[in-house]
């Protein structure tokens, strides 16, 4: 009695492939990986384009990024087309794998099961990531993210299930399926590779569409940062005006005022918008209408001086410089809603009552501490000399000598606005965390902020937040009042 072809190997000859179903299932099974990976790819795409704010922020992928998790979603979508395959090949009437049916029925679930198990935890888990870091953890693109610090992750995640497609084949045909396993891998790793390059929709177009309208993406502005801030109650009350240099005037950089992102007004062209802004609220609410102000912190203080001034003939006091925060190491999208409150000397009451009355108002503080800027790290503190890393000890000794302060703060018109705002914010951060020793120690809270109505209100008066600025412009008004 003469032997059977694969005596030996009941188990593999029992399969009867044909080429035809072979290629069958292989068309079959990159369909499945193109189609999913394009599914992938969109909601992507659909997640970036719900992270879109009123300002025109937009998640921003940059090109590793995109790279790395195009390549994740093209190995998930290979090996689930590659379960697609084996279903395909080895779905037949049960009878005819006999002793082995039940092995290869398993080998079919196990094949479906990874694809839908697969599907329910990543949809699940993808729907957390869109509560989190969409509404939950507002401008949670800017702050977190998974690439590089986790892709160990994806990678962990392709490698199981990987392998979790192959488990009961192994204990099925022993050996022989290791040489299969080792050809599926190089055609996952070769295959997955190249679908990775192809972009179902183009993202930097898609980009370019949202970005174009954003202040960030084409104007330079970069913000000072602070220790004090607060944070908006009342955004409907908030005006933004922009004062930016552009990209394309590297060379020779001049100031641009932007107002409802992208529209550019002069200076003269504030007090009709000012008017508009006030128009468009109820009578109630226009004497509440804060103004805040991005400003490069590189921009000149000559041209600020020009700008603030403006404003105040516009009628405009309340103001509040944008800022970032230095205690907080994430990007600065995660603090946009934070501000430096802050009010400008009104040129109407000036015109109208004369500067010299204003000035003589300065001499009823016991305590006048004059500080003018030389340079742009560099101050002058009641004629001493001192740093920007010096000007709090110094500043905080005068003040704690007598409370019944005023700073006089001669700003120098070539100073960056940086340099300015240093001084500014510093005696914020001597006068609040003097409040709150005080408030700690008479009223036992923390934080002054914290406080009732009344007693905020005498923390306040114990320790004012008193500053009153004077440009080269206003000093060469005075040369003739304070030389008599």
């Amino acid at each position: 009695m003469s032997l059977k072809k694969k005596f030996l190997h009941p188990e593999i000859a029992i399969l009867d492939l044909s080429r035809n179903k072979i290629i069958a299932g292989l068309l079959l099974g990159v369909f499945y990986a193109i189609s999913t990976y394009s599914f992938f790819y969109v909601i992507r795409e659909a997640l970036r384009l719900a992270s879109v704010t009123e300002k025109y922020d937009l998640w921003v992928l940059s090109e590793a990024e995109v790279s790395f998790y195009n390549l994740f979603f093209a190995f998930l979508s290979t090996i689930m087309g590659q379960a697609i395959f084996f279903s395909f090949l080895i779905d037949k009437p049960r009878k005819k794998y006999g002793k082995l049916s039940l092995k290869v029925t398993s080998i079919i679930n196990d094949q479906r099961a990874l694809i839908w198990y697969f599907l329910s935890w990543f949809s699940k888990l993808g729907f957390m990531f869109g509560i989190m870091f969409g509404a939950t953890f507002y401008y949670g693109f800017s702050t977190f993210s998974f690439y590089p610090d986790f892709n160990y992750l994806f990678f962990l995640i392709a490698i199981v299930l990987f392998l979790n497609s192959w488990t009961t084949i192994r204990l099925t045909f022993k050996g022989n399926s290791f040489k299969w396993m080792l050809l599926s891998f190089l055609f996952i790793v070769a295959f997955s590779y190249s679908l990775s390059k192809f972009d179902v929709v183009d993202y930097n177009k898609y980009n370019e569409s949202y970005l174009k309208n954003n202040i960030h993406h084409n104007f330079i502005l970069k913000l000072p940062k602070s220790n004090s801030y607060e944070r908006i109650q009342r955004k409907s009350l908030v005006v933004d005006i922009y004062v930016v240099y552009s990209k394309k005037d590297s060379l020779n950089p001049t100031p641009k005022i932007l107002v409802n992102n992208n529209y550019e007004i002069k200076l003269d062209h504030l007090y009709q918008f000012t008017e508009n802004s006030c128009n468009d609220r109820d009578e109630t609410e226009r004497y509440l209408i804060t103004y805040r102000l991005y400003i490069h912190k590189e921009i000149k203080m000559k041209f600020i001086n020009e700008f603030k001034h403006t404003l105040s003939l516009c009628g405009v006091s309340k103001i509040a410089y944008a800022v970032n925060s230095t205690n907080i190491k994430y990007s600065p999208f995660y603090l946009k809603d934070i501000i430096f409150p802050y009010r400008i000397h009104s040129a109407l009451y000036q015109e109208m009552f004369g500067i010299k009355e204003l000035y003589e108002d300065i001499k009823k503080f016991e305590n006048i501490i004059e500080v003018k800027q030389l340079n742009t790290n560099q101050y002058a503190v009641n004629g001493f000399k001192t740093n920007e890393n010096n000007l709090k000890k110094v500043i905080s000794s005068e003040i704690q000598r007598n409370s019944d302060y005023i700073l006089k703060f001669y700003i120098n018109d070539s100073a960056s606005f940086s340099s300015y705002f240093k001084v500014v914010s510093t005696l914020k951060e001597i006068i609040d965390t003097n409040r709150n020793k005080y408030s700690t120690e008479f009223f036992g809270v923390d934080n002054y902020k914290r406080l009732e109505r009344e007693n905020l209100r005498i923390v306040k008066k114990k320790f004012p937040f008193r500053i009153y600025e004077m440009t080269e412009k206003m000093v060469k008004e005075l040369e003739p009042i304070t030389k008599q």
